[in-house]
């Protein structure tokens, strides 16, 4: 298999001061102190990576979290060891999440002037109610001024929102929208909330403490954020992403193009050469297994805890589920040829049924999601997965 000529990278920062409530991401809380010890670990693996994949040019390089800019000087110094290892394209997207009580003045400048040309920020809501049951440090005023803050900087500013909160009425995520829109930015990724099994979300819906998710409440705020964001501007080109006319997430769009992409970092994922996988999601366990890389084939990488070969058929499937939470679907010739599988052959019963309860909707070889089928994405999309078919390997030592 041909590797790509040019490919995206994300850097996974998984420091934090605290923990939200929903949170499952791959974060640490209260080691500050180790932020150079880590960043000498993810420049050894950034090093390998780009000897591994023979040096392609980066079209776009991620800083995710974890709170990157509890990290900047570590960003900063991350993003030029990338460039001594990579070429990165001159119009290359580079972003990085922050979260409002983290983007003071100085961070951001330190940012800009290192070369970061998107930023998004995890504002979340504009209620201060709902930011504290959120588990978030911040409120409402410190949001909209490192909204406007970022927007002097940065050619380009995503805001992260989350709906569906229990008990949140429709015209109040409304309000939150029109603050999204009021400060005029160029993205908006709005996600429903998500109770995660370990989180302290979870164990207070448990303990009767907190309400259960609401569907009917999510879908009439689901239903609304695409009225409402279209209405002023915003096209809604993926379930959850909206951005104005040539703000789409470059990074992002490789995912759901199932195109190769690399990553390094605490808990990071990448593909590569039909190969995916996931490293080390201890902190301790990355570090070591970094130090200590013993020699393997590429891919995966020196990090990597767990990984899995896609053979064809599981391969276009995985093309197909991602590629369908675009709104323009996916091209189920183009996809054939590409993974050198017929769609209809493999998955043409269900992708029957779909159409005829009205989840999808075909138009010559191209198949995308209806209204109802953007309700229900989650449960639609498994109908792709074929996870008997992958050839997985635990990864030890």
């Amino acid at each position: 298999m041909t590797s790509p000529r040019t490919t995206g990278l994300y850097i996974h920062m998984p420091f934090c001061r605290r923990r939200c409530a929903y949170c499952d991401f791959d974060a640490v809380v209260g080691m500050a102190s180790r932020i150079p010890e880590y960043v000498d670990a993810v420049i050894r693996e950034v090093d390998f990576l780009s000897t591994a994949t023979g040096n392609p040019e980066l079209e776009s390089v991620y800083f995710g979290g974890g709170t990157p800019t509890c990290a900047s000087e570590g960003v900063v110094r991350l993003l030029d060891a990338v460039r001594t290892a990579f070429p990165v394209a001159p119009a290359a997207e580079i972003t990085v999440e922050a979260n409002p009580e983290s983007a003071g003045d100085e961070t951001l400048m330190r940012l800009a002037a290192a070369g970061v040309n998107r930023l998004s920020l995890g504002v979340q809501s504009f209620d201060d109610e709902r930011l504290t049951r959120l588990g978030r440090l911040h409120d409402s005023a410190c949001a909209r001024d490192a909204v406007q803050r970022a927007r002097s900087l940065f050619p380009e500013v995503n805001l992260d929102l989350i709906f569906g909160l229990p008990g949140t009425p429709v015209d109040a995520w409304q309000r939150d929208l029109e603050g999204a829109v009021a400060l005029d930015v160029d993205h908006v990724s709005a996600y429903c909330l998500t109770v995660e099994a370990g989180t302290p979300l979870a164990e207070a819906v448990r303990r009767g403490k907190a309400p259960p998710p609401d569907e009917d409440l999510e879908a009439a705020h689901l239903d609304l954020t695409s009225s409402f964001l279209s209405a002023h501007g915003y096209e809604r080109y993926e379930i959850s992403n909206h951005a104005r006319a040539g703000r789409r997430c470059r990074h992002n769009l490789m995912y759901w193009e199932n195109r190769p992409c690399l990553g390094a970092g605490l808990g990071a994922a990448a593909f590569w050469e039909g190969t995916r996988w996931k490293n080390e999601t201890s902190f301790q366990g990355y570090l070591r297994s970094v130090a200590g890389r013993k020699e393997r084939a590429f891919p995966p990488g020196p990090a990597a805890s767990f990984s899995e070969h896609l053979n064809p058929e599981a391969a276009l499937g995985e093309s197909i589920l991602v590629g369908l939470r675009l709104l323009r679907g996916v091209d189920l010739e183009a996809l054939g040829a590409r993974h050198g599988v017929n769609a209809h052959a493999v998955f043409g019963r269900d992708i029957r049924r779909l159409l005829e309860d009205g989840h999808l909707k075909q138009r010559a070889s191209r198949l995308a999601l209806t209204p109802s089928g953007l309700r229900f994405a989650d449960r639609i999309l498994a109908a792709f997965t074929l996870p008997g078919d992958r050839q997985q390997e635990r990864i030890r030592g």
